[in-house]
């Protein structure tokens, strides 16, 4: 399983995030251990430090 990167502007009560998190926590936790996720985290980094310098 895996996350895709979708990017929006969005609110949400406190309420809604409380409700998500017990089931989001985890899956961002094993993903962000997950040393091809970290892989994709640095890859990522560097092609913004690109295009930002």
């Amino acid at each position: 399983m895996g996350f895709t990167n979708v990017w929006s502007i969005s609110s949400h009560p406190d309420s809604v995030i409380q409700e998500l998190a017990p089931r989001l926590t985890p899956a961002l936790e094993a993903d962000r251990t997950n040393p091809a996720a970290r892989r994709r985290w640095q890859a990522w980094l560097c092609a913004v430090a690109l295009h930002v310098h």
